[in-house]
Formats: C-alpha cells, structure tokens, sequence
C-alpha cells in the first residue's frame, strides 16, 4: 500500500509559479483581446473602406468620393459624396453616427434639382463596421446642394441629426428643418418645421417694405435632467405688414409615435400630420 506523502517545498513553489504563469497568460489574453476589439469597434477605422466601396475612390483635392462620370451626365449628377458629420451619438460611445451628403455636379441642374444626404448609424460594440440603422437616397436642398447637415443630442443618450435645406421657388425663398433619429434598421423624420420664408422676390414694386413677409425659425433643445427626451423650443420672429412679432412655441417627443408632437399654433404647415 502506498502512502501519501506532503509535497516538499520545491514542488509546492513549482505549482504556485504555474498557477501565476497561467494567471498571467490569460490576462495578457485577455487584454490583448480588447485591445483588438477596440482598434476593429472605431469606426473611423473602417471608413475609408466603406466610403471607398459605396461612393467611388478618395479624391485628395477635397477629401470626396466619386466614381466616373458617364460622359453623358445627367445636369444634376451629383459629382461625388463628402462625410458631412460623424460623431460618437451616446454618452456610452456604442453608436456612432455618420450623415455622408452629395457633392453638386459641374453643371448645376435647377433649383428642383435636390441634393442627397445619406444617413447611418453604427454598432461601436461590435468587432467589424456593422450598420444597425440607415436611410439613403434621401433628397434635400436645391441646385444639387442638400443643405447642411448636424448631429445634435434629443436626450440624456439620445442622438439625431437636425438637416438645414430650402431653395428659391417664383421668387420665394423658403427654408426648412428636419429631425432625423435613429428607429429600428432605419431614420425616422421626427420633426418638420419651415425654418424661414422671404417673399421679397416676388413683389413687383420698388417700396415694397411693408409688404414683405419675413419668417425665421430656430430649435432650441432643452436638456431636462428629468426625461428621456428632451422638449425642444421652437424660437420664431417674424415680420407681415409692417409688424414684428415674436413667440415661442415647445414640441415634445412622444415615444409612442417616436416623433415630435408638433406646436398646435404650427400645424397648419406640419409635415408630421397623419
């Protein structure tokens, strides 16, 4: 019959170092797999490679993308796409959201002729460039120009992107706003306003002054430490006749519809209404 014996103090030492050697590997594992994760989870990194693949090769002159013109081009052939605005969109850095808008062709094309924004938002907390929303094809602006475009934040990790566009239509120049925010694989357009309205153009006169309808709107987002979503306040001056006015009017997102609620005073112009 065998008998057990104790380890001495070598063997003892010897386990203790594997048991420290193996710890340290599966540390340096580790730490070197969330290392790769984060370099592969930054989408900038990949965005040369998407842009490339979607919208043409890089040219340097001024950082767009395109892809070769057909000799016969339409007027408004847009002559390539520009990163209009990136950003990490939540405060924890999982989304990022990235709005790639159309550059004008050469020859102009008319004032019905929009530009185009494209709008994506991406999973940081996947290893590869994954898109878990996006809307393309989305048409803006006038003379091939779709405007500008911003990320803004909606709520205390909520993003979306506030889009300026508008154009001169029989001497009337209208301005318009849009909200877009992240709904499922897409972008839902959570708040139109008309921005600005000048009817100048169109009066035939010479003293026209008191005749002018002048109209211009900003949105104001109002951080609530107490909501979800923030309200945002519609700021409007505006000039009919002669007079000037000024109010102030607040749309608060509604989660149900997951869109803004528009001003009642608004809603004639609504492009929210059902």
């Amino acid at each position: 019959m065998k008998v057990a014996t104790k380890p001495n103090g070598i063997e003892m030492d010897k386990r203790k170092v594997s048991v420290i050697a193996l710890f340290t590997l599966l540390c340096v594992s580790a730490a070197a797999y969330w290392l790769y994760s984060t370099v592969l989870s930054n989408p900038k990194d990949n965005l040369p490679q998407f842009m490339s693949a979607r919208y043409g090769v890089l040219d340097p002159a001024d950082n767009s993308w395109r892809k070769p013109t057909p000799a016969k081009a339409d007027a408004a052939e847009p002559a390539g796409f520009k990163i209009c605005a990136d950003n990490d969109s939540t405060t924890d850095n999982k989304v990022f959201l990235l709005a790639v808008c159309s550059v004008p062709g050469k020859a102009g094309g008319s004032h019905s002729d929009s530009g185009t924004i494209e709008l994506y938002a991406i999973d940081r907390s996947k290893p590869q460039f994954t898109i878990v929303s996006a809307l393309t094809m989305e048409g803006f602006g006038s003379f091939g120009n779709p405007g500008t475009v911003k990320i803004i934040q909606l709520g205390t990790a909520f993003f979306g992107f506030q889009i300026e566009g508008g154009g001169v239509w029989q001497g009337v120049s209208i301005g318009t706003t849009v909200v877009y925010v992240p709904y499922k694989d897409t972008f839902k357009e959570a708040l139109v306003i008309r921005s600005a309205y000048n009817d100048e153009g169109r009066l035939d006169c010479e003293n026209c002054a008191d005749q002018i309808t002048e109209l211009e709107r900003t949105l104001e987002i109002k951080p609530d430490g107490q909501a979800d979503m923030y309200p945002i306040q519609i700021n409007e001056k505006s000039k009919h006749l002669g007079k000037q006015t000024s109010n102030a009017y607040w749309a608060r997102f509604d989660k149900d519809s997951w869109r803004y609620i528009y001003p009642k005073e608004l809603e004639r112009e609504s492009g929210n209404q059902e």
